[in-house]
């Protein structure tokens, strides 16, 4: 496939396979959930085995501690097969309640990396990139780490709640606007709300749902 939009869209509860998986030369995701809640069972939460140019702005996503999978976000892992092989995430909120693991896996030949006001929250340390890509490729602008812990509501299939606590919530601030194209956040599953002109937080939601 040349080219694969999703939007506004709500993935989860994948028995071992991944809540969404993606082979086309161009794979652009915005304002979605993909969910394993406290009893899903995928590998990955979203799988982009061949490479290709992948772009997620805005999405949530939530890998459980019954996952198949170490890993929540996949790139690469079957060999790359095109001729452009990029991954950009811009003001994406990804939890893990998985112990450990990682948050991205990229392949050693992806040709670049990009990381834009993302919140990674995980649970025993998870590492943040993993996969062999190499330093070099990897550009980074307000990444905040923090703990899945505080950002309690993000296993509730039901209703998901990806608001971080006080605690986390403090260290969000960007005093800036890094991507003037980011101007709706999805504060529910199907839910797009407009966003006020002045500075973003880091992650995908900028005020609570």
């Amino acid at each position: 496939m040349a080219r694969l939009v999703v939007t506004s869209s709500f993935f989860h509860s994948a028995k071992i396979g991944h809540n969404f998986k993606s082979r086309a030369r161009e794979t652009h995701i915005e304002n979605s959930y993909f969910m394993d809640g406290s009893s899903g069972t995928a590998s990955y939460q979203v799988d982009f085995p061949n490479g290709g140019v992948v772009y997620m702005r805005g999405n949530l996503f939530q890998k459980g501690p019954r996952a198949d999978n170490s890993t929540v976000i996949a790139y690469g892992q079957e060999g790359l097969k095109w001729p452009v092989n990029t991954m950009e995430m811009v003001h994406n909120t990804v939890v893990s309640t998985f112990p450990g693991g990682s948050f991205i896996a990229a392949h050693n030949s992806t040709q670049s990396v990009r990381l834009v006001a993302n919140l990674f929250a995980g649970t025993n340390s998870p590492r943040l990139l993993t996969g062999g890509v190499p330093s070099g490729q990897v550009t980074q602008q307000n990444t905040v780490i923090g703990s899945a812990a505080n950002v309690p509501g993000a296993t509730d299939l039901a209703r998901p709640n990806f608001w971080p606590d006080a605690t986390l919530r403090a260290q969000l601030s960007l005093g800036g606007t890094p991507d003037a194209g980011y101007t709706r956040d999805a504060p529910q599953p199907h839910a797009l709300r407009a966003l006020a002109p002045g500075p973003r937080l880091a992650g995908a939601l900028q005020s609570s749902p």
